[in-house]
């Protein structure tokens, strides 16, 4: 929820120049946003960056912090499963990851094969690393992947 192209170029490059991720990082990133809108962290917890949604100066800030440890950003440096763990007060109901591995804006439950990969694959969530969508894309047999209707009970 972020349009602000030179924001996003901006925290891409930060994010290039520091050697992160940058669905980890983007997702972290959300996590802290998530977490400070609902209450759970404070303006004075987040080093007096207002964490809200299209605050673009407070995403590259935090990304900036993030990348360098520093201040609230150490919090976040190791991802959303170590921090929800630092925070706690509830923060784990936004710490969305994959054995503590963030996945990238994809719902597995509309890909089934995307869900198996979250699972089987040893970096989870990567666009580059599994290989179990492209297969089911091409019509290749997957065994116990079935299609199904996600709009129908299961």
């Amino acid at each position: 929820m972020n349009d602000d192209l030179e924001s996003i170029i901006m925290v891409n490059d930060v994010c290039n120049r520091y050697g992160l991720d940058t669905i980890s990082a983007g997702t972290t990133i959300a996590f802290a946003i998530e977490c400070y809108e609902n209450g759970i962290l404070s303006r004075e917890e987040t080093d007096g960056i207002e964490l809200t949604w299209g605050n673009a100066p407070a995403i590259v800030a935090m990304t900036r912090r993030l990348a360098r440890r520093e201040g609230f950003g150490d919090v976040l440096a190791d991802g959303v499963r170590r921090a929800a763990e630092k925070i706690g007060r509830g923060a784990e109901r936004f710490a969305i990851h994959v054995s503590g591995q963030e996945p990238g804006c994809r719902d597995a439950r509309l890909i089934p094969s995307r869900g198996l990969g979250y699972i089987v694959d040893p970096a989870p969530g990567r666009h580059t690393a599994s290989t179990v969508q492209v297969m089911f894309a091409q019509g290749m047999p997957l065994g116990i992947i079935q299609s199904f209707d996600p709009h129908k009970a299961v």
